[in-house]
């Protein structure tokens, strides 16, 4: 049977990041408090980190909400 990969929605995403960026947490420790892959979060702080230097971001949607 195959795994199922979770979705989560552009907020979601977004809220990650600013509990890293903002309140300074750590990677690992929203990681596990939330259930999400340590690799997961930091593709969605990579991305967030591009989208506010303007460069263009790998295929995918958007983090930060317009």
């Amino acid at each position: 049977m195959t795994k199922q990969r979770k979705q989560y929605s552009s907020e979601f995403k977004l809220e990650m990041v600013k509990l890293i960026e903002e309140q300074n947490q750590r990677v690992v420790d929203v990681a596990k408090q939330y259930d999400i892959g340590k690799s997961t979060l930091e593709n969605w702080l990579k991305r967030y980190r591009l989208e506010l230097q303007g460069k263009p971001l790998p295929t995918g949607h958007a983090l930060t909400l317009e």
